[in-house]
């Protein structure tokens, strides 16, 4: 596989096997139609229910911590919402190899980053295996500045880096500070390449092999291990319970960024090669850890090698044998209240609240407001929900 690899178009049979309906909304309009249908479901959540919870929270008319439940419930119904759309309307298949039990309560995901979807497409596998409400990332910063996408993933509390240790730490250290001190479940995914594995990305990496003595890497980026250190030792301390190493590999269709899914390059399946690893497991000193996550890279790209050579993961029999097979594949079924459920919770939120909006003066007018507080807090709505908590939980402050 060349790095400008774009991926293996679908077979005819394959087409010929999808259903009229999935052929229909693969095609870029509608796909669009799909995208412009999550943006109206968030429009009215992000203007009215944010803002007012974080207000009822600060009037303590109710108390943070449900304040933070109920946020955490919305987008996880939303993200509920967004599985649906990509298995049932738009026919992707997830496939999961290896670990199959459930994610633990609190933990920590480390994935390789081979398009600027993986975050999303990872959550059909959140959905079987752990839970959407407790889902969070460590994502771009620029991320903030998505009209109505920005505001929502800010309400999640998502950890906002610009790949500059320098400015990030800050971030970081708030960010996991408030995880302890909420001590509610959490399962981050965090992806220690940095970036998407691209032309110019892989430039990078081979430059700081070089620099560092390193291998070079075809399947996969040399990680920065750094982050990854800071978050295991930090999270330690709040009861991480595991760390699940997962290697994610695109059979056919690959759509390395958002304009390419927008217009119908839509992967029939994704596979998922998932170990887990109990944080007792993991060394305690900085410099093994980063040696441990630097080894799991290593398997990594062994493992993604295979995977584009035979277009499904196979693992080592023993050790020093070098014949592949195939790894077990893992079978969990969704949660089909919570996935059917989802949609009609965000139609359901939308349309009241729009509806309010629409017949009432004060709605339209409150609304107004909180547009404009949005837009005054447009980089800092994840801390005003913090500010909220802390204010009014003394005790989380220590």
């Amino acid at each position: 596989m060349s790095v400008d690899h774009e991926g293996f178009a679908l077979s005819e049979q394959e087409v010929r096997n999808m259903s009229f309906f999935h052929r229909l909304t693969r095609r870029g309009i509608g796909v669009k139609v799909l995208f412009l249908y999550t943006l109206l479901t968030l429009m009215f959540p992000v203007i009215y229910l944010g803002p007012t919870a974080v207000l009822l929270g600060y009037l303590y008319i109710v108390k943070p911590r449900n304040v933070q439940q109920f946020i955490e419930y919305g987008c996880g119904q939303w993200l509920n919402q967004m599985v649906y759309i990509l298995e049932y309307l738009l026919g992707m298949r997830v496939r999961t190899f290896g670990f199959d039990g459930k994610f633990k309560r609190k933990c920590l995901f480390i994935m390789n980053h081979r398009t600027h979807l993986d975050w999303m497409f990872f959550w059909a596998v959140v959905e079987r295996q752990g839970d959407l409400s407790s889902w969070k990332a460590v994502i771009k910063n620029d991320m903030k500045k998505y009209p109505l996408i920005g505001g929502a993933v800010q309400y999640m509390n998502n950890i906002f880096v610009s790949r500059k240790w320098e400015n990030d730490v800050h971030e970081l250290e708030q960010k996991l500070k408030f995880y302890n001190s909420v001590n509610g479940p959490l399962q981050l995914l965090l992806f220690p390449e940095g970036t998407d594995f691209n032309a110019k990305s892989k430039g990078r990496s081979v430059e700081y092999a070089d620099k560092n003595g390193l291998p070079h890497y075809e399947y996969c980026l040399h990680p920065r291990s750094t982050g990854f250190v800071h978050l295991v030792q930090s999270l330690r301390k709040g009861g991480l319970e595991a760390v699940y190493d997962i290697t994610i590999g695109f059979p056919d269709a690959l759509p390395k960024t958002e304009v390419h899914f927008l217009n119908g390059v839509i992967p029939s399946e994704i596979h998922y090669y998932i170990k887990e690893y109990i944080i007792d497991s993991l060394p305690s000193e900085d410099e093994a850890l980063v040696s441990w996550c630097a080894q799991r890279w290593a398997e990594k790209e062994d493992r993604l090698k295979q995977f584009y050579q035979n277009r499904e993961f196979s693992e080592m029999s023993g050790s020093g044998d070098k014949q592949a097979r195939r790894p077990h594949e893992v079978v969990v079924h969704h949660n089909m209240f919570k996935v059917f459920f989802a949609p009609l919770f965000c139609i359901g939120i939308a349309v009241s609240t729009g509806y309010l909006a629409y017949t009432y003066n004060y709605a339209f007018y409150y609304g107004i407001l909180t547009i404009a507080w949005s837009i005054y807090h447009r980089e800092g709505l994840d801390y005003a929900t913090m500010d909220m908590y802390y204010k009014r939980n003394f005790a989380a402050i220590v």
